[in-house]
């Protein structure tokens, strides 16, 4: 797992999709909103990189 970057109620992570060992197919970043008491409220996902058609 990468790092999470954290501020108040809204974390950021990085992610990646791929063979283990290989080169990552799929790369993107995922920010969650969390309630007060630290539970998931949202997950906003972004694809930096995908696979050409």
């Amino acid at each position: 797992m990468n790092d999470v970057d954290a501020h108040h109620d809204v974390a950021r992570f990085t992610w990646h999709l791929g063979p283990e060992g290989g080169e990552a197919i799929v790369v993107g970043f995922d920010v969650a909103v969390l309630t007060g008491d630290g539970r998931i409220r949202e997950v906003h996902g972004f694809l930096d990189r995908v696979p050409a058609l």
